[in-house]
C-alpha cells in the first residue's frame, strides 16, 4: 500500500511539475510576445505616420512658396510714376515746334539712358495696368505720333544704338504716301522696325488727323460733329475710323493694337465709347502730366518734347511732372 501510495505521489508531482514549468515557460515568454508586438505596431504606425511627416513637409514648402509668390506680388503691384514722352518729326538739321534735330534726340536719349530711365513699349505698359505685370525700375515710355519716314531713317537707328524702345502710331490711310511736306513711312520699313523688337505700332486713327467743318466751326474730325450730321453717323463715322486703323494694322504686322494716340489729343465720351467697343485699351492725349497705376488708362497725359530741350533741360522737365 505504501508502495502505492509513493508511486502516485511521484506521478502527480511530474505532472503538476511539467504544468508549472510550462506555466512558468508561458509566462517568461509573453513578455517578449508583447514587446516584440508593440515593437511590430509601432512599425507600422511609424509607416502610416510617414506620409503624414511628408504632407506636413510639403506643407513648408507651399508656404514658402507662397511667401515668395506674396513678395512677388508685392513688387508687381508697385505703383510706378510713368512719363510719357510725345515725339513728332525728325529732321538732320531743321528744328521746329514739333521737329527735334538729329543730334538732338541723340542727346536726349543719352541724358536719359544716363539717368537710369527704362523704356517700356505699349504692350509692357498694357499688361502692367491691366493684368498686373512687373515693370522695370525708372520705366519710360517714347511715343511718335503721325509715322512719319523721319522715324526710320533718323530716330530708329538712334533707338536701336541705344537699346532704347518706342512706339509710333501710324495714320494708317497715309501710309506710303505724302500727304503734305513730310513722306510718312512705307510698310515695309514700318514691319522691319516692328520685327527688330525696338519699336512698337499702334494706332493715330485711319484718316482722323484733320479738321472738319461743324454747323458753326472747324474742329478735329474725332471730336466734331460734321455739318448735317446726325449723333448717330458720327458715332459710326468714329467708330468706322477706329475699327480700320486697328485691322489694318493687325493685319500687315501680325500683332494686337491696344492703344490710340487721339490726333491733336482731341478726345471725347463718345470716341472712347467707340474705342472700347472696338478692343483698344490705352488712348494718349497731349496733355502735360505723369501717369500712375490707377489713372485713366483712356486719357494718359504726356510731355512734348522739342528741340529746345538738351539732355539736362529734358530730364529737369520730366523731375517737374511729379
Amino acid at each position: 500500500m505504501l508502495v502505492l501510495g509513493g508511486v502516485v505521489f511521484v506521478v502527480v508531482f511530474v505532472i503538476f511539475g511539467n504544468y508549472y514549468s510550462s506555466a512558468g515557460k508561458v509566462a517568461t515568454e509573453l513578455p517578449n510576445s508583447t514587446e516584440a508586438l508593440v515593437e511590430s505596431k509601432a512599425k507600422t504606425v511609424e509607416k502610416k505616420e510617414a506620409p503624414e511627416v511628408e504632407v506636413a513637409s510639403t506643407t513648408i514648402t507651399e508656404e514658402t512658396d507662397a511667401e515668395k509668390a506674396d513678395d512677388k506680388i508685392e513688387a508687381v503691384i508697385k505703383d510706378h510714376e510713368i512719363p510719357i514722352l510725345m515725339y513728332h518729326h525728325f529732321d538732320e538739321e531743321l528744328a521746329e515746334s514739333t521737329v527735334v534735330s538729329t543730334e538732338r534726340f541723340r542727346e536726349q536719349m543719352t541724358a536719359l539712358k544716363e539717368a537710369g530711365y527704362n523704356t517700356i513699349s505699349d504692350d509692357e505698359l498694357h499688361d502692367y495696368l491691366f493684368e498686373n505685370q512687373p515693370l522695370p525700375e525708372n520705366p519710360i515710355l517714347i511715343t511718335i505720333d503721325d509715322g512719319y519716314r523721319s522715324n526710320y531713317t533718323i530716330a530708329y537707328p538712334i533707338l536701336k544704338e541705344h537699346g532704347m524702345k518706342a512706339t509710333i502710331y501710324v495714320v494708317v490711310d497715309h501710309q506710303d504716301e505724302t500727304p503734305g511736306h513730310y513722306p510718312h513711312l512705307t510698310w515695309e520699313e514700318t514691319k522691319e522696325m516692328y520685327e527688330s523688337g525696338w519699336i512698337d505700332i499702334q494706332s493715330h486713327t485711319y484718316n482722323s488727323h484733320v479738321y472738319v467743318e461743324s454747323e458753326t466751326k472747324r474742329g478735329p474730325a474725332l471730336t466734331t460733329k460734321a455739318k448735317g450730321e446726325s449723333d448717330e453717323a458720327y458715332y459710326e463715322r468714329v467708330k468706322k475710323d477706329l475699327q480700320q486703323s486697328k485691322e489694318i494694322i493687325e493685319e500687315q504686322l501680325g500683332k494686337e493694337v491696344v492703344s490710340i494716340a487721339y490726333p491733336y489729343g482731341a478726345h471725347n465720351d463718345h470716341v472712347i465709347a467707340a474705342a472700347k467697343e472696338l478692343g483698344y485699351k490705352i488712348g494718349y492725349t497731349v496733355q502735360k502730366g505723369i501717369n500712375v497705376k490707377d489713372a485713366d488708362p483712356f486719357r494718359l497725359k504726356r510731355l512734348n518734347v522739342v528741340d529746345d530741350y538738351d539732355g539736362a533741360t529734358l530730364l529737369q522737365k520730366i523731375e517737374e511732372l511729379n
